[in-house]
């Protein structure tokens, strides 16, 4: 069984909020080297969630798919490997705008459906709930699991 997992908010305890307000900043100055500089600092300090060798069989293979901008490669590699996570990550972003959340989702969320149907992905584990939706929507013979929503919302969201 192929099964991919989101990486902020599900494999990380990562917050919705730090991302708001780096798009506040982004729009004073939107080339800021500082603010690429925060995101990578940020990365490096999040805590783990959720470890995705929990979930995986020994068959099984496993990839993370995420919609961290490329320039968080190494950042990236390293925070996984401190927890023994040894995935390949797939990084989707190519410059999604998430300064409207629901708007950046749906962009995400066609990335995304990209990566699992090449990849032929049978489960996908996300905690935003839009693009947990639209996945669904668009792979309807994926498993899309909502896991890691912030709030009562964002749950009810996925339920629909």
């Amino acid at each position: 069984m192929k099964i991919s997992f989101d990486l902020d908010g599900v494999i990380t305890h990562s917050s919705k909020w730090f991302f708001r307000m780096l798009n506040l900043i982004r729009e004073i100055n939107p080339c800021s080297l500082q603010l690429q500089r925060a995101e990578i600092d940020y990365y490096s300090s999040l805590q783990l969630n959720l470890n995705p060798n929990l979930f995986l069989a020994k068959d099984d293979i496993g990839v993370i798919i995420t919609c961290r901008r490329p320039f968080a490669k190494q950042v990236t590699e390293d925070w996984l490997a401190k927890f023994g996570i040894r995935l390949p990550v797939i990084f989707v972003d190519n410059g999604v705008d998430w300064s409207n959340y629901y708007a950046g989702s749906m962009v995400a969320s066609k990335l995304k459906a990209l990566a699992i149907k090449k990849l032929s992905v049978d489960i996908h584990f996300d905690n935003n709930p839009y693009l947990v939706r639209e996945l669904r929507l668009l792979l309807p013979t994926v498993k899309v699991i909502c896991i890691g929503a912030e709030d009562d919302y964002e749950v009810e969201v996925c339920k629909s």
